[in-house]
């Protein structure tokens, strides 16, 4: 293990690591790069560290192999309730308003802890939100906690932890919510564990916004000290699924040294005494440079004035492919240079290729042009409601969506999107009439058959719910493991599979 890493075999690693995880080892980190590959060879069954980094470099890895490196490269290091004012800005300032205006609403907050690491921030969380609320077991409450690192999760899940965990938290911390082992460890009590779903997530390489995964619709997103390790790219990228995971006003909470990879990005932000927060705007709210206002909670100062190239994405699923359902009469998807020049386009085609270039606002502006004759067109319906449920304009998008069920009544795709759509308004009960209405007209549409087992194990009917896991499971297994999944936002096969896998064992 001894062999010294050349330059270039150095920085083909560094660029590896970045297309998989989203991790950055510029020049002066290739150091500890180089020091993390040769403690990680040896995993993997290499007693050459060159040997290692060159099938690193030029083998297609799996997702497990993936996980494997993550335990190398993630930094395994929390304690409960860190950053002390961040927790206190939102007992005392953002929560307060939010639990009154669910209170006599529909009672439900979706909370989700982005690279959790070993759980103690969503733990804290839930600890927090049962301080706050009296009757929180009436509540639908989601706190969803993802991590790319399984031995992390894996601590996540037991609930275990040592006294180095509490350092800083509040006295009464382990009294009222955890009780001792006899080993000496202090495990979270039943209650306060089965708030928190851990899942598996690489925020580089897996979508979000997706009904899949369950992340869609977040009051707030907490991804404190994540967002530093990540190349500007991928920074990038994570914080555009982040806002369009967020409901309007929702709140992205990061760690103050990683506000510059928020720079040019459409949220606005929000400070209380001295903790910053950064905010999704509610649809139609005008910001400008420095702007102090009412709206929303506590004082909003924007950081730039987006005007038109405020991204109008909504908390529903964004579309990151082009559905089948939508591709034109030639079965061609309109991509770039490989598509039909501009000029040749048809107004229909101009705004699918809108879409799939995630221009929204464009697209909906190319349909506004469209004849009498398009619009009874049910493929140019459907992308209607897309259009406008990705700029979270849910009435709209429903209004489009049955107008497309009225002009094809035997199209499965439609049934779905509505059912998404209606998901979105906690209306559950539509949802899985609908779902089994797009069942009945394909029944090897994989996504349906996973979106209504989620449903249907929320509403406690498990055995009916592990049919139609099976079901979405034995479908996609024909398929490739790099094949990607009808209407689901990127996701292949086998991606799938694995979700499904550990759904099953959970």
């Amino acid at each position: 293990m001894g062999d010294n890493l050349s330059s270039d075999l150095l920085v083909q690693a560094s660029i590896r690591i970045s297309a998989l995880m989203g991790l950055h080892f510029p020049e002066v980190r290739r150091a500890d790069l180089e020091r993390i590959l040769c403690e990680a060879a040896p995993m993997f069954g290499f007693t050459n560290v060159i040997a290692f980094v060159e099938w690193l470099i030029s083998f297609p890895l799996q997702k497990d192999h993936i996980e494997r490196l993550a335990d190398f490269f993630t930094v395994g290091e929390t304690y409960f309730f860190r950053e002390k004012e961040s927790f206190r800005a939102l007992e005392d300032h953002i929560l307060p308003p939010l639990i009154r205006t669910r209170a006599s609403d529909r009672r439900h907050l979706r909370i989700w802890s982005a690279g959790c690491c070993t759980g103690e921030e969503p733990y804290s969380i839930a600890i927090m939100l049962t301080r706050m609320i009296v009757d929180w077991k009436d509540w639908n409450i989601t706190i969803l906690a993802t991590d790319i690192s399984a031995s992390s999760l894996k601590k996540a899940l037991s609930g275990r932890y040592a006294e180095w965990s509490f350092r800083n938290a509040p006295t009464w911390l382990k009294e009222c919510f955890f009780r001792k082992t006899e080993d000496g460890y202090y495990e979270i009590l039943p209650s306060i564990k089965q708030m928190v779903v851990f899942e598996q997530l690489n925020l580089a390489g897996d979508a979000y916004p997706s009904p899949t995964n369950n992340i869609y619709a977040m009051d707030l997103i907490f991804c404190r000290n994540v967002l530093m390790y990540f190349t500007p790219e991928h920074a990038k990228k994570a914080v555009l699924g982040f806002y369009q995971t967020l409901v309007d006003n929702g709140l992205l909470i990061i760690n103050p040294s990683e506000s510059i990879k928020l720079s040019g990005s459409p949220f606005v932000y929000v400070s209380f005494h001295g903790t910053t927060f950064y905010r999704k705007p509610a649809k139609g709210e005008i910001v400008e440079e420095g702007a102090k206002g009412k709206q929303g909670i506590g004082e909003r100062i924007a950081v730039r004035h987006t005007g038109e190239n405020v991204l109008k994405t909504s908390h529903l699923p964004a579309v990151n492919s082009v559905p089948s359902g939508l591709r034109n009469d030639s079965g061609r998807v309109l991509k770039g240079k490989r598509g039909r020049a501009k000029e040749q386009r048809t107004p229909y085609e101009e705004a699918l290729f809108l879409l799939e270039q995630r221009r929204y606002a464009e697209a909906e502006e190319k349909m506004s042009a469209w004849t009498e004759h398009e619009l009874r067109n049910p493929k140019a319906l459907t992308l209607l409601a897309r259009t406008c449920a990705n700029q979270g304009k849910l009435d709209d998008a429903e209004m489009w969506c049955e107008k497309a069920i009225n002009a094809d009544k035997c199209c499965a795709i439609n049934y779905y999107l509505l059912a998404t759509i209606v998901m979105e308004k906690y209306r559950f009960n539509e949802a899985t009439t609908l779902l089994k209405r797009a069942l009945y007209l394909d029944p090897r549409f994989a996504l349906a058959h996973f979106v209504l087992a989620n449903l249907l194990m929320r509403c406690g009917k498990r055995k009916i719910s592990e049919k139609h896991l099976n079901n979405a499971f034995d479908i996609v297994s024909t398929r490739s493991h790099n094949e990607v999944v009808p209407e689901s936002e990127g996701i292949t096969a086998g991606r799938l599979m694995e979700i499904i896998s550990t759904m099953k064992r959970a």
